[in-house]
């Protein structure tokens, strides 16, 4: 099965045109402001898809159709990094294939990934204890929190010097900063009460 590839707004009145002419139309894809109309016979498709348009479609094979269908429209719950991992790789191909623009695919990558730490956050899957110091008033004060890894633990970070500086206006002083790996996850039991005082970086 293979696709045509065209505007969202177009997309209802070709799918029209094509049934009205005896063209079976099996689906339709959302994919990235266009829409993919799934056909079995793509040579008839693109034929009156060309006679009724000025600008024809673009035809794509059936594997490219269900990629868009995967990365347009659909997060699993409980993402793992291979999952997100998969997910990443999959917007920059659509960056290449000039199918999403490069800044809304590193918005997406960067939403994937934030996911798949809450995902993390939330099994406990702790790999990092991360430590921020700060001075306030010549005297020193420490902010621990933990992440799932060491990329997160620099979100967690960054997190940590938002909050403080909004706490306290300004007034502290940032003095230093530590990432140390730990060596397992804490007990299933103290998990519950993690998530409620901890949330994972944005």
């Amino acid at each position: 099965m293979r696709g045509l590839l065209v505007p969202a707004g177009d997309a209802g009145v070709r799918v029209e045109t094509l049934e009205g002419m005896g063209v079976s139309v099996c689906d339709t894809i959302n994919a990235f402001g266009n829409r993919v109309i799934l056909v079995d016979d793509i040579q008839r498709a693109s034929l009156v898809d060309n006679l009724a348009n000025a600008e024809g479609a673009e035809i794509i094979d059936g594997s490219e159709a269900e990629e868009l269908r995967k990365l347009a429209n659909s997060k699993p719950r409980g993402m793992n990094e291979r999952e997100a991992t998969a997910y990443r790789e999959g917007y920059a191909r659509l960056a290449e294939r000039q199918r999403l623009g490069f800044c809304n695919a590193a918005a997406h990558k960067a939403w994937v990934t934030t996911f798949a730490w809450r995902a993390q956050v939330h099994r406990g899957e702790f790999t990092h204890l991360v430590r921020v110091t700060f001075e306030v008033g010549g005297q020193r004060t420490t902010v621990e929190d933990r992440a799932v890894s060491e990329a997160h633990a620099g979100a967690v970070i960054r997190r940590i010097r938002r909050e403080q500086a909004k706490k306290l206006g300004g007034k502290s002083v940032f003095v230093t900063k530590s990432i140390t790996p730990i060596q397992s996850a804490p007990p299933a039991r103290s998990r519950a009460r993690d998530l409620a005082r901890r949330r994972v970086a944005k």
